[in-house]
C-alpha cells in the first residue's frame, strides 16, 4: 500500500495529537512557515550516526502532493557544533496548516488508522514540573567578562575580528519536556522551533534562526541573525538597533561570510545579499540579511550543508581561528548547540536551523535533564558587562518557562 496525502479532522485537541505523537520511539515536531509538522517512523532505526556525512545520497522522487505541507517523508538531522549527524528516515507524518487550522496526514490509510486509533486514547499531561535547585552557571559573570577581554585582545592582535562566546546553565529537572515545549513555543514563537526525541537524546528548540533553506531547484538562501535589543515594547529599540555602527559591522562581517561559504558549492555570479532587516523575534528584536545563490550542477544537499557548516552567525570571523577561541575558552563543549536541526523531503527541498535558544540533554524515566546554552558575538567594541546582560536576554525567555 503506498503513502498519500490524507485530509483528517483528529477527534482529539492538537495538545493530544502531539501527545500521542511523541511517544514514538523517533518523534521530531517542528515548525515551518504555516506548518506545524511532526515525522514519525514506521522502522525507528537510525539512517546515519558520525562525522562523515558530506558524500552521503539522500533518496529523492517526484511525488503529486498539490501542494500541501513542506514535508512529507524523508531526512531528519541534527549536526552537533563538531560536525557529529544523526539521522533517521520519516516515512509518515503529520501536518497542521495554522491558518485554516485544516490537518494533513501523509502515510497509508493503516497508518492513517493507527494514528487516530492512538490519539483516541492518548490522556494529556499537563504537568510542566521543573526542578532547577541545582542550576548553575559554566561560567560566572566575571568569568564572562575575562573571556571577552580575551577576544578583544585578539582582535588588537589582528587574529581574529569578531567571535561569538558561550557559556551554559544548568542542569534542569524537567517532567514532561514535551508539554514544556508546547509552552515555550506558545509563549515565545519562533520561526525553525522544534521539538526532537530518540533513544540517545531529547532537544526542546525555539530557534528564530534559519541557517539554509535550498529548494529541489537548487537555489540557496540563508537568514544569518547578528545584533540583538531586548526591550521589545519600546519603539524607539528599532532605530537604536538599526543605527548602531557595532551592530551593523557584526551583520556585515556575518554577511561576508556566509557569501563566502554559499559561493564554494554555487554558480559563479548567483551569490548576492539583500538588505538589511529588524525583525521581531519573540521577546527580542534581532537584525538579519538574506545570502542567496544558485547551487552548482552536481552539488548535493549534504555537499552544501558540509560546505557551509558550522553557521558563521554562532563561529565568528575568520571561521577556523574563531573556532580555535571558542575551544579554548569555552568551559564546557557545545554539544548540539550552535549546530542544525534540518529536514530533506523526498521532493528534494531542505530547511535547516541555526540551533540556538535550545534545551538540550537525556531522557530518564522521571522526564528530562536539560541544560541551556546562551552566547553572543563578541567584536573590539563589545563591553564585557553588556555582552553577558545579551546572553541573558536571549536566555530569559526560555528560563521564564522553565521557572513557571
Amino acid at each position: 500500500m503506498s503513502p498519500t496525502l490524507h485530509r483528517w479532522t483528529p477527534s482529539v485537541s492538537a495538545t493530544e495529537v502531539w501527545q500521542t505523537i511523541h511517544q514514538q520511539e523517533f518523534c521530531v515536531i517542528f515548525e515551518a512557515e504555516e506548518w506545524s509538522i511532526a515525522a514519525l517512523s514506521s522502522t525507528s532505526q537510525w539512517w546515519y550516526r558520525g562525522t562523515d556525512w558530506s558524500h552521503l545520497k539522500v533518496p529523492r522522487r517526484n511525488i503529486n502532493s498539490d501542494g500541501g505541507p513542506p514535508f512529507l517523508e524523508g531526512l531528519l538531522t541534527i549536526l552537533s557544533f563538531d560536525g557529529l549527524m544523526h539521522a533517521w528516515n520519516s516515512d509518515y507524518s503529520i501536518a497542521l496548516h495554522k491558518p485554516s487550522d485544516q490537518w494533513y496526514c501523509w502515510g497509508t490509510e493503516d497508518q492513517l488508522s493507527a494514528l487516530q486509533e492512538l490519539c483516541a486514547q492518548t490522556n494529556v499531561n499537563p504537568t510542566t514540573t521543573v526542578n532547577d535547585s541545582h542550576f548553575q552557571h559554566s561560567m560566572t559573570q566575571s568569568e564572562y567578562c575575562t573571556a571577552v577581554e580575551n577576544v578583544r585582545q585578539a582582535v588588537r592582535d589582528g587574529n581574529v575580528y569578531q567571535i561569538n562566546l558561550a557559556h551554559q546553565i544548568g542542569p534542569f529537572e524537567i517532567v514532561n519536556p514535551l508539554m514544556t515545549w508546547l509552552k515555550l513555543n506558545a509563549s515565545n514563537p519562533s520561526k525553525h522551533a522544534f521539538f526532537w526525541k530518540t533513544p540517545t537524546e531529547i532537544l526542546l528548540g525555539n530557534s528564530p534562526e534559519l541557517f539554509l533553506r535550498i529548494a529541489a531547484d537548487g537555489h540557496i538562501e540563508s537568514l544569518p541573525i547578528k545584533g540583538t535589543h531586548g526591550d521589545v515594547d519600546n519603539p524607539s529599540s528599532y532605530t537604536t538597533l538599526w543605527e548602531s555602527p557595532k551592530e551593523r559591522a557584526e551583520l556585515t562581517m556575518i554577511v561576508d561570510m556566509m557569501r563566502n561559504d554559499i559561493s564554494i558549492v554555487s554558480q559563479y555570479g548567483s551569490v548576492k545579499a539583500e538588505e538589511r532587516q529588524i525583525r521581531r523575534c519573540g521577546d527580542l528584536l534581532h537584525a538579519e540579511q538574506k545570502v542567496q545563490g544558485q547551487l552548482r550542477d552536481g552539488i548535493s544537499t549534504l555537499q552544501a550543508v558540509y560546505a557551509c557548516f558550522p553557521p558563521a552567525s554562532v563561529t565568528g570571523a575568520p571561521k577556523e581561528a574563531a573556532l580555535t577561541y571558542i575551544r579554548d575558552l569555552e568551559p564546557v563543549n557545545r554539544n548540539w548547540y550552535t549546530g542544525s536541526f534540518g529536514f530533506i523531503d523526498i521532493r528534494g527541498h531542505s530547511t535547516w536551523n541555526v540551533l540556538i535558544r535550545t534545551l538540550q540533554g537525556t531522557l530518564h524515566d522521571d522526564g528530562m535533564t536539560a541544560y541551556l546554552n546562551i552566547g553572543a558575538g563578541i567584536v573590539y567594541d563589545s563591553e564585557p558587562e553588556a555582552e553577558w546582560l545579551e546572553t541573558m536576554a536571549k536566555g530569559r525567555a526560555i528560563v521564564r518557562v522553565l521557572r513557571n
